[in-house]
């Protein structure tokens, strides 16, 4: 048999052949071998330093006095990093926002934001533990606390006439393949809306653009990419959030190197092994970016598509449903979505994001005494979203069939008996069994007595 250049193939298994073939194997061995170095932690490198950076476009207010304004009033619950982890958060219930979380904020108008600000977490549809300002700061110091605020997120691209917030949980299967960003299994991303004219000259909206902003482990330490996607989900721009500082390199070169590096260009090096290791570090997480978005989409496709099956077979086999799985389709699915993962035919936007049901990590957390608080007394009893209706009305044996259909739709499921109800603590069993502690997720110290179930 011959090969297109005329030879046997047994003839590349001669000398030549087989040095090639060792050669191959070696190069192979050697890439196989840096991309395993990847998923090691840098050694003696310096502390790695992260300077925020100054917003271009055009701000309101004045963020230097926004930045005083914070740390003053503000930073006691959302502390002074901005976040959601002040002093006064392991006493509050929900926890404070974390707002450098880029997705969410970049979701929120800046007239929203003020008006937070200014009458309070409960005109926003958010809790009421976020007080009123508006007798404190006037206009002005306002606009500086929301100018401070938007300095910590990126810019939206130009065009974007404004940004909808949206979440998916992925499967382990699609979190394994974005595995190498670090993120966690729920992801929060934007869809940048512009407008055109339709065929009546009249302005319709229009998706331009994805942004997602995953967390990536450099050096010592970490910073989080701007990941922009255009409409069909090609990687199309990416960027670092913070401007990264390395000893010997002026910060603008650094830049200029990074954003070539992570455009796929042919660039140069500082002469600096810190800055090398952080560009080979970025450069590693690049193949699992262009895909990411392809992953996000993939895993919301599949859950329109299961929420879809949910909600026919409640239309057409009802009494195919369990009690608790009907009143969950009848009274929550609207916001939550059919399951749990707020997608499907009867879910409509919403200012406010309502809970995750999916996210087991999370609704493990929260005992079954809460949740069935939460569904006869609604939202506000525990200071969160109005939006959350009270059902009275359901009988304690129809909220407890709820509550156990609520437990189904997590991932994983949980038991129901931690009391712990935030997401610094985690459960831990007793000796005997008959209770259970919150532990400090970090220390691992009891921070509450022995509970009942």
């Amino acid at each position: 048999m011959k090969t297109c250049c005329g030879k046997s193939k047994s003839r590349l298994w001669g000398p030549g052949g087989l040095a090639l073939a060792l050669l191959a194997a070696a190069v192979t061995f050697a890439i196989l071998s840096d991309r395993a170095a990847e998923r090691i932690p840098a050694l003696q490198l310096q502390p790695l330093k992260l300077a925020p950076r100054t917003p271009t476009g055009a701000l309101r207010g004045d963020v230097e006095h926004g930045r005083r304004l914070y740390a003053m009033n503000c930073s006691s619950c959302h502390g002074m990093k901005a976040d959601g982890k002040g002093p006064g958060a392991d006493y509050l219930w929900p926890l404070p926002r974390d707002h450098r979380d880029a997705a969410y904020m970049l979701s929120r108008p800046d007239d929203l934001l003020f008006k937070a600000v200014s009458h309070g977490g409960r005109a926003v549809s958010r809790s009421y533990l976020m007080p009123a300002w508006n007798d404190v700061f006037d206009r002005f110091q306002t606009w500086n606390l929301v100018a401070f605020m938007r300095s910590l997120t990126p810019q939206l691209p130009d065009g974007t006439r404004r940004a909808t917030y949206h979440e998916v949980y992925l499967s382990k299967e699609h979190h394994a393949k974005a595995a190498f960003l670090g993120i966690p299994r729920r992801v929060g991303f934007i869809r940048c809306l512009s407008t055109r004219p339709d065929k009546d000259g009249e302005e319709e909206e229009y998706l331009k653009h994805f942004m997602v902003f995953p967390s990536v482990a450099i050096g010592n330490g970490s910073t989080t990419l701007a990941l922009l996607y255009s409409a069909d989900g090609r990687l199309i721009a990416t960027s670092t959030l913070h401007q990264i500082q390395v000893e010997g390199v002026s910060p603008d070169a650094m830049d200029r190197y990074l954003a070539g590096l992570l455009s796929g260009a042919a660039v140069t090096p500082p002469a600096s092994p810190q800055a090398a290791e952080i560009a080979r570090r970025l450069a590693g997480t690049m193949p699992a970016a262009r895909d990411f978005m392809r992953v996000l989409l993939e895993q919301e496709k599949e859950d329109r598509g299961t929420a879809q099956v949910v909600y026919r077979r409640f239309l057409e086999q009802p009494q195919s449903l369990s009690r608790g799985e009907r009143l969950y389709l009848q009274n929550c699915a609207a916001c939550h979505g059919t399951t749990g993962r707020v997608v499907g035919p009867q879910v409509t936007e919403r200012e406010a994001w309502p809970r995750f049901l999916a996210d087991g990590s999370v609704m493990s957390l929260l005992s079954d005494d809460y949740l069935r608080s939460l569904i006869r007394k609604g939202g506000l009893h525990w200071n969160l979203s109005g939006a959350m209706p009270a059902y009275a009305a359901l009988k304690d044996e129809e909220i407890g069939d709820l509550v156990a259909h609520v437990r189904a739709l997590g991932d994983p499921p949980g038991d129901g008996r931690c009391p712990c109800g935030t997401a610094g603590l985690s459960c831990g069993s007793t000796k005997d069994d008959k209770g259970c502690c919150c532990l400090d997720a970090v220390a691992k110290a009891g921070l509450c007595a022995q509970m009942k179930r």
